[in-house]
């Protein structure tokens, strides 16, 4: 079995990946992901860059940073699916709280492509009174 072969190594990383979002914010997260990694969500593809930015906005809005749970994780391949739910609250007095299916693929003990499944319509209207 390869490296990127190793299922639990891969599902660690997956999980220190989802739990960094609580312990340290996006950035200690994005630390686990390949700089050219893809980030794919709701029909569209984001690069690092994008997503950096996505963060840095969202944790300017947090009130106590975001919580994120991880529930079950499995693995095939160089593949991670991991379910997981997020609690955030919010400057505007709301919670963000949101289901999440990811499916992320590892490569080089770092995750290279992420595909994020979750309420598109929740964050939008959670976060829509934030915008400006």
């Amino acid at each position: 079995m390869s490296a990127d072969h190793d299922l639990e190594a891969n599902k660690a990383l997956v999980r220190a990946f989802l739990e960094a979002f609580a312990q340290g914010g996006f950035a200690a997260a994005l630390n686990h992901v390949s700089d050219d990694c893809r980030w794919w969500t709701a029909g569209a593809t984001y690069s690092m860059a994008q997503i950096a930015g996505l963060g840095q906005w969202m944790e300017a809005h947090l009130t106590d940073g975001i919580r994120m749970e991880v529930g079950t994780l499995t693995a095939e391949c160089d593949r991670v699916a991991a379910e997981a739910q997020s609690h955030a609250p919010l400057t505007n007095g709301q919670v963000y709280v949101n289901q999440y299916h990811y499916l992320c693929r590892v490569a080089g003990g770092r995750i290279v492509e992420v595909r994020e499944h979750c309420d598109t319509h929740h964050a939008k209207t959670v976060f829509a009174t934030l915008a400006g």
